[in-house]
C-alpha cells in the first residue's frame, strides 16, 4: 500500500518538469532579450556620442563668437571711453570771454557741438549689443536644453547597470539536475512497486490481499492529487502473464524478495518526503529564474525608452543646427553694425580731439593778432610824437621866416606862403570786424583848403 502510495510523487515529477519548461522559456526570452538589450544599449552609446559631439561643436561656436563679443566690448569701452574723455574735457573748457559778445553767459567748448549724434550712436551701440547678449542667451538656452537633454539619456543609460546582460543558465541547470533526480528517485520507487507487486502475486492469498489494497486505494484517490495510480489487481490479471505455466519462485527467493521489499518500505516515506523537499527547493529557483527575465525585460524596456528618448532627441538637432546658424547670422550681421559704428566714434573722437587743439591754436593766433595790433599802435604812437615834434619844428622856423626876413616880401609873391602845414590823423578802419588798427592818409584840412583856393584865387 505505501509503495503505491508513493508512485503518487509522480506528481511532484509533472510539477518539477513544468518549472524546468518554464525555466527553459525564462532563460530563452532572457538570452533573447539580452540580445537585444545589448545591441540597443551600444547603438544608443554610439547615438549619444554622436549627439555628444555635436553638443561640443555647439559649444565651442558659443565660446568663440563670445570671446569675439567679449574682445568686441573690450574695444568699444576703451572707444566709447574715450570719446566721452573728450567730451567731459571739451566740458571742462571754457570758452574764453575774449572770443564771445559782450554780456553773454559764460560758455564752453561742449556748447558748439551737436551731442546728438553722439547719443544717437550711443544708443545705435548699445542696441546691437543687446542683441548681442539676446542672440548669445538665446543660444546658450539651446545648449543647455540640449545637454539637459542628453544627461537624462545618459541618467537612462546609468540606471540599467552594465551593458552585459547575458543571463546566467545556473537557475535552469539546477532546476534540470532536480528534476532528473526527482525522475530517478521515481524510477526507484516504481521499481520497489514492481518488486512488491511480484511479492504479493507469488504469495498465497495475494490476489484477496490485492483486491482489498485497491479497494482502499480506491478511497484515499484525493491522495494521488489527479495522479492516476496503477491497480494492483489489474497488475496480477492473468493476461499479464501469457504464460500461465510459469515457474513460482521457491520459498527461498520468495523470503529474500520480501526480505529486500520490507528494507527497501523503510527508505519509502523519506524518498518521498525527498521529492517534496526538492520540488519545494525548485521553486525560489524557479523564480530567481523569472527574476532574471524580469530584470532582462526591465532592462531591455529602460534601453528601448532611453533609445526613443535619445531618438526624439536626434530629431531636434535639425532645429538646434539652425539655431546656430541663427546665432552665426545674427552675431555676424551685429557685427558689421558695431564695426560701423565703432569707426564712427573713432572719427568722432579724433575731430573733437582736433577741435580742442583747434581752440588752442584759436587762442595762439588771438595772442598773435593782440600783439600785432599792440605793435601797430606803438608804431603809430611814435609816429604821432615823431609828427608833433616836427610840426613843433616847423611852428619855429615859421616865427623865425617872420621875424628875419619875412617883413621884407608882399604876402602875394608866394600864394601858399600863409598856409598852415600839412596834417595827418590816424583813424580805426569801421570795416574791419575786429576793429584792428589800421593806417589810412587821408588829406589835410590844409590841402582840401589849397584845392578850394587853386580854383577861387587868381594868380598873383
Amino acid at each position: 500500500m505505501e509503495a503505491k502510495r508513493s508512485l503518487a510523487s509522480m506528481h511532484q515529477l509533472v510539477q518539477a518538469g513544468n518549472m524546468v519548461a518554464r525555466a527553459t522559456y525564462y532563460h530563452e526570452r532572457a538570452v533573447k532579450l539580452s540580445a537585444d538589450g545589448s545591441f540597443l544599449y551600444w547603438g544608443l552609446f554610439s547615438l549619444v556620442q554622436q549627439l555628444d559631439a555635436m553638443k561640443r561643436g555647439f559649444i565651442r561656436t558659443y565660446e568663440n563668437q563670445k570671446k569675439k563679443f567679449d574682445d568686441n566690448i573690450h574695444l568699444l569701452d576703451v572707444s566709447v571711453g574715450r570719446l566721452t574723455g573728450i567730451l567731459d574735457k571739451l566740458e571742462n573748457t571754457p570758452v574764453d570771454p575774449v572770443f564771445r559778445p559782450e554780456g553773454e553767459e559764460p560758455k564752453n567748448l561742449k556748447d558748439f557741438v551737436d551731442e546728438a549724434n553722439v547719443h544717437n550712436l550711443i544708443n545705435a551701440l548699445k542696441g546691437c549689443i543687446n542683441e548681442l547678449k539676446a542672440a548669445e542667451t538665446s543660444f546658450a538656452g539651446d545648449i543647455f536644453r540640449l545637454e539637459t537633454d542628453i544627461t537624462a539619456v545618459k541618467a537612462r543609460m546609468k540606471a540599467v547597470a552594465v551593458p552585459d546582460l547575458s543571463p546566467s543558465p545556473d537557475h535552469l541547470m539546477q532546476l534540470s539536475e532536480r528534476s532528473f533526480h526527482m525522475s530517478q528517485t521515481l524510477v526507484s520507487l516504481t521499481q520497489h512497486f514492481d518488486k512488491c507487486v511480484k511479492a504479493v502475486r507469488e504469495s498465497e492469498g495475494g490476489m484477496e490481499l490485492a483486491l482489498r489494497i485497491d479497494a482502499e486505494a480506491s478511497e484515499e484517490a484525493s491522495y494521488n492529487d489527479g495522479v492516476q495510480l496503477p491497480s494492483l489487481t489489474h497488475r496480477l490479471q492473468p493476461d499479464d502473464h501469457p504464460n500461465p505455466k510459469h515457474d513460482l519462485m521457491s520459498s527461498a527467493e520468495l523470503s529474500e524478495l520480501i526480505q529486500i521489499v520490507v528494507e527497501d518500505a523503510a527508505e519509502v516515506q523519506p524518498t518521498v518526503r525527498d521529492m517534496w523537499a526538492t520540488l519545494e527547493s525548485m521553486t525560489p529557483i524557479l523564480a530567481a529564474s523569472r527574476e532574471q527575465l524580469e530584470i532582462c525585460e526591465g532592462v531591455c524596456t529602460a534601453l528601448v525608452n532611453a533609445f526613443y528618448h535619445a531618438e526624439s532627441v536626434r530629431r531636434k538637432m535639425a532645429s538646434y543646427q539652425a539655431a546656430e546658424r541663427e546665432f552665426r547670422e545674427r552675431i555676424a550681421a551685429e557685427q558689421d553694425t558695431i564695426d560701423t559704428c565703432e569707426s564712427q566714434v573713432t572719427e568722432l573722437t579724433r575731430f573733437y580731439e582736433g577741435y580742442i587743439n583747434a581752440y588752442g591754436q584759436l587762442k595762439t593766433e588771438y595772442r598773435r593778432r593782440q600783439a600785432l595790433d599792440e605793435k601797430i599802435q606803438a608804431i603809430l604812437q611814435k609816429a604821432a610824437d615823431a609828427v608833433e615834434f616836427y610840426r613843433e619844428q616847423d611852428r619855429v622856423a615859421r616865427q623865425n621866416v617872420e621875424t628875419s626876413f619875412g617883413a621884407f616880401l608882399p604876402r602875394d609873391l608866394w600864394v601858399k606862403m600863409d598856409e598852415p602845414m600839412r596834417e595827418f590823423r590816424v583813424v580805426m578802419d569801421a570795416k574791419s570786424l575786429d576793429a584792428v588798427p589800421v593806417t589810412a592818409q587821408t588829406t589835410s584840412p590844409a590841402r582840401a583848403h589849397d584845392a578850394s583856393d587853386s580854383q577861387e584865387r587868381p594868380s598873383s
